[in-house]
């Protein structure tokens, strides 16, 4: 006898009716109608245009609703879970989980984006990806892109956006961003991956303008070089590769941003034992001190330097980059803390 696939159902099984309001006028059947849902009419036309259309706009879902004898809606082209969760949260039902799977939670928004009613849930959806923002920088996460865009959720695309750019060291898999939706997606996902490429880009240089200085007055007029600051470029090099970050173009894209910092954070101080008088030591651009804090320095401005994309910018289909001193024109708030990586940066 063949086992019974575990998603099978018996034969017969009837739908489970699942009552979130008791006085329901209408009753959802979405997927392939294994669950029926008792919902109101006035909360969905409340919290979705797209609901109020259909309830309130004279469509054939709209006529004669009743409690008595609620309106039978299928929804095939909607996930039965997806759906099911949204009329929880609409309806106050304490049964909507605190956590969610990754997996439901892009089909969570997808429902929310179709019905156009992301505000509604906002609460909810903080709370669901808060723990899954530290992720963003491994790999499946990026489909967090998709989430927080077809979520409205301004503050949460940003910081996505920002993690992307500084903690992704692979390149951004298109399929998992777009999460099937490439007509929304695929610019967007196309852009931040663009500016991965360039902030990566940027940081080699960040590196060896630490040290440029050193490189261009290491040399004595009569070519024998100052022993201080050639034992200081030494130094720099070796101390970069004992913390893992030498060769730059190994090791910075083998590291994550943040872990970047950290470890520059904790180079130790550079000096040189020798000294000939009449160097350029007392130079302030080459003090023998100086190299380390110089180089924690312009990692630390990078970082502050960079911000994530704004979400309303990017939905008016302004690509453009903005700095803290140039809020958009439309006068979105979150473009006040804007300034995506270019290479003139």
């Amino acid at each position: 006898m063949d086992a019974i696939e575990p998603d099978s159902e018996p034969p017969g099984k009837l739908p489970e009716t699942i009552a979130l309001d008791n006085d329901g006028d209408v009753v959802l059947s979405p997927g392939d109608g294994n669950t029926r849902l008792l919902v109101s009419s006035k909360v969905l036309a409340l919290a979705s245009p797209v609901f109020r259309a259909m309830f309130t706009g004279g469509f054939a879902e709209s006529q004669n609703l009743s409690s008595a004898s609620p309106r039978e809606v299928p929804l095939p082209d909607d996930n039965e879970d997806a759906m099911t969760l949204l009329c929880k949260i609409l309806h106050f039902d304490y049964r909507a989980p605190e956590t969610v799977y990754l997996s439901d939670l892009v089909g969570f928004a997808t429902v929310c984006h179709k019905y156009d009613c992301a505000a509604s849930v906002k609460p909810w959806a903080l709370i669901w990806l808060a723990p899954l923002l530290p992720l963003v920088g491994k790999g499946g996460y990026e489909v967090l892109l998709y989430v927080t865009l077809a979520l409205n959720l301004a503050g949460a695309f940003r910081a996505v956006t920002k993690a992307l750019i500084f903690e992704r060291i692979h390149p951004i898999h298109m399929r998992i961003a777009c999460a099937g939706h490439e007509f929304l997606m695929e610019e967007l996902a196309a852009h931040i991956e663009q500016q991965r490429l360039g902030f990566r880009q940027i940081l080699p240089w960040t590196f060896e303008t630490a040290i440029q200085p050193f490189v261009e007055l290491q040399l004595t007029p009569d070519g024998r070089g100052f022993p201080c600051i050639q034992f200081i470029i030494g130094e720099y090099w070796r101390a970069l590769r004992q913390a893992g970050l030498w060769p730059l173009i190994f090791g910075l894209n083998l590291l994550a941003f943040s872990d970047i910092l950290q470890k520059v954070e904790q180079l130790p101080e550079i000096t040189s034992p020798v000294c000939e008088r009449g160097c350029f030591c007392a130079n302030p651009a080459t003090r023998r001190d100086e190299i380390t804090r110089t180089l924690q320095k312009k990692i630390r401005r990078v970082g502050e330097r960079i911000s994530g994309l704004c979400l309303e910018c990017w939905i008016a289909e302004r690509e453009v980059v903005f700095t803290r001193k140039a809020p958009c024109e439309k006068g979105h708030t979150a473009c006040r803390e804007v300034l995506i990586v270019t290479k003139e940066h």
